[in-house]
Parts: C-alpha cells; structure tokens; sequence
C-alpha cells in the first residue's frame, strides 16, 4: 500500500487528517477544496478513532437566521455522488465531476479521486448535519463554488456563526466510510443511532 503506517509513537499520520492550509482543504493526502474562503473554519481531532474526522464550518460578518457560505472549489480529478432532497419527502442521487453540478439541498457528498491504482484512491465523504438550532445542506455555484445553506427556519433565531455545519471524513473504502462516519455522528450528536444500536423488531406469531 501507499498509504504511511502509524509513526513510531503509535499516533496516526499526518496524511490521514483533515487540514485547512493557505486556502486549501486536504484529505487523506489530497486537496478536496481549494480556494477556500479565509471565513471557512474547520474543527479537526473530533474523534480519536477516526484522525480524518472533522467538522467545516464558517463565520459570517452579521447574524441572520439564514446564511449562505462558500466552501471554495472541487479541484480537477475529483468524481462525487449526491444525495439530495428532491422533494420534502424525497431523495435522489446525481453524479458528477464539475463543483457547479452538486445539487441544492445535498444532504451527502460522497467524493472518490483515484490514482495510478486501487491503493491510491482516496474517498472523502461530506455530510451537512444539524447544527443547534440550524440545519445545513450542501450545493452548487454557478461560480463553481460548493457552498453550505445554513438556516434555522425562524427569523428570530439568529446568529453569525455556524462551528460544526458540515462533518468530513475520508479513507479508502467508500463502505466502511460511510459506516464509520454515521457512527461517529450518532456518537457526537446523541440525536440518532446507528442501526446497529437499535433494537430488532421480530414479528412473531400469535401464540394459540
């Protein structure tokens, strides 16, 4: 594999983190953003478990109950899949290459870039998730730009900044990825729980 093993100290590398330098997100080792906006914010180290895990966020100059943040542009190379509300009750996936072609209200990003083989493609997911009184959901610019919708719904719940607006992760198994990142969430926002948590329902007979 390409991929570094642990440093000596057992802590993980530091390709294996997401970091937010000089106007670039980098997962795993590759730009997932760039040109990213000084307002873009990134909480990392949210899980011992997971050093990729992190939550993207912004701040705004005014508070407002609705905001819209750019999180810069998907660099060339990049392949994603979208999740998005297509209608109150419904969902619909799109896949695409192009930042601009992310739908509205994207509720996962799920990116894949590969390399010269299998060992070197990285997968990174982005899941804009509940965030106190605000939800957000992802999408597209015609400048190019992934942005996050940021609202609360109530134009008296207001405020200027959104900290944990966006959860990131990456590896290189889109599966296990997934499974890992809900986990986590569940873990960190005690709101849900995985299905693996919850309890069974068994249908049996009525007993005569």
């Amino acid at each position: 594999s390409t991929h570094p093993s642990a440093t000596a100290d057992g802590s993980p590398p530091q390709m294996a983190t997401t970091r937010l330098e000089r106007g670039s997100l980098l997962v795993g080792g590759r730009e997932l953003l760039s040109q990213c906006p000084p307002e873009a914010t990134l909480r990392a180290g949210v899980a011992d478990a997971a050093p990729g895990a992190a939550f993207l966020g912004a701040r705004a100059a005014a508070p407002s109950s609705r905001h819209v943040f750019s999180l810069g542009t998907i660099p060339k190379g990049w392949r994603w899949l979208s999740l998005f509300k297509l209608k109150i009750w419904w969902m619909a996936p799109k896949t695409g290459a192009d930042t601009a072609g992310v739908p509205a209200e994207t509720q996962m990003l799920l990116l894949e870039k590969t390399g010269n083989g299998v060992e070197d493609t990285v997968y990174a997911l982005m899941l804009p998730v509940l965030d106190g009184d605000f939800r957000a959901s992802l999408q597209g610019s015609p400048e190019n730009e992934l942005q996050f919708c940021f609202e609360s719904g109530d134009p008296d719940v207001q405020t200027m900044d959104a900290v944990d607006a966006v959860f990131v992760n990456s590896g290189d198994n889109p599966f296990k990825l997934m499974k890992e990142s809900i986990k986590i969430l569940s873990k960190i926002k005690g709101t849900f729980s995985h299905i693996e948590s919850k309890e069974v329902y068994i249908n049996r007979p009525l007993q005569t």
